[in-house]
């Protein structure tokens, strides 16, 4: 196996330059032209909502009461009716 990935990359590094696609795999060292907006340094803003959403969804009493609310709605909707079909 590691014979064929040895292998396979040699012939991708012989072949490279004989393509008329062009290489972007290289990188300048350098300031990026395009400037990302948002993405300086300090706090996320609306990062401690998700914190506190993803507590509420991993709360065994949520899912309980959620799970219980499930079923009575099935409940109410399906289970006192005679089967038709």
């Amino acid at each position: 196996m590691y014979a064929c990935i040895i292998l396979h990359n040699m012939i991708v590094e012989d072949e490279r330059g004989c393509y008329e696609i062009p290489d972007e795999n290289t990188y300048d060292q350098g300031e990026s032209p395009v400037q990302m907006a948002g993405l300086g340094h300090g706090p996320i803003h609306g990062f401690a909502e998700v914190l506190e959403k993803n507590r509420e969804i991993h709360d065994r009493a949520t899912h309980q009461r959620l799970k219980t609310d499930l079923i009575e709605h099935i409940w109410q909707q399906f289970g006192g009716q005679p089967d038709v079909s």
